[in-house]
């Protein structure tokens, strides 16, 4: 890879300034959760909406996503279901959770993005590593510009503490999870 390449790979996005909106069939929030041992559970939600509006500076900069529980996949059907229940998600009291940013800054080869994350009813300051991962055209031929963002989150902060299962056998589940963001904005 050539000095040029790696240097844009990192680099600030040049973007236009405006409204960028999430591309849904392109966007993603997954997440994996451990258990005491080695098992780690991983899946996925949709993203409903958002966008990043760009400033004419990072700070001036903010990115608002908006993610549907009720979508959540695992990978076992049983598992999903418990999770859209009153236990766990509650998807029929919070049917909608959300991320808004109030500080992009720039560090070494990354961006922070700081801001509030809002689920089951609460919410809590996150801090996101985010990336940009480089401009794209799609099957449409628009042009896109993506991203990808991590972050590590104690559930028991947004009331998500159950840790038993129906038959009062106990499941385990780490408190600490791991978010991952794949988002893929296209100018409008």
């Amino acid at each position: 890879m050539t000095q040029t390449a790696t240097k844009a790979r990192h680099d600030a996005p040049d973007l236009t300034s405006g409204r960028w909106t999430a591309d849904l069939a392109y966007s993603s929030i997954h997440f994996k959760i451990g258990h005491p041992r080695v098992i780690k559970v991983r899946g996925f939600m949709p993203l409903t909406g958002g966008y990043l509006e760009v400033g004419q500076s990072l700070a001036d900069s903010t990115v608002d996503l908006r993610f549907d529980p009720a979508g959540v996949r695992t990978g076992v059907g049983r598992r999903d279901a418990m999770l859209l229940g009153p236990n766990f998600f509650d998807v029929d009291s919070y049917p909608v959770w959300s991320f808004r940013s109030s500080l992009i800054t720039r560090l070494h080869h990354h961006f922070s993005v700081v801001g509030e994350l809002t689920m089951h009813g609460m919410s809590h300051p996150v801090s996101f590593t985010a990336q940009f991962d480089g401009l794209d055209v799609l099957v449409d031929d628009r042009s896109a510009a993506v991203f990808t963002a991590d972050a590590e989150i104690d559930r028991f902060d947004w009331g998500l503490t159950w840790t038993e299962d129906q038959a009062g056998s106990r499941v385990r589940s780490a408190r600490d999870v791991a978010i991952g963001v794949h988002l893929v904005v296209v100018r409008q």
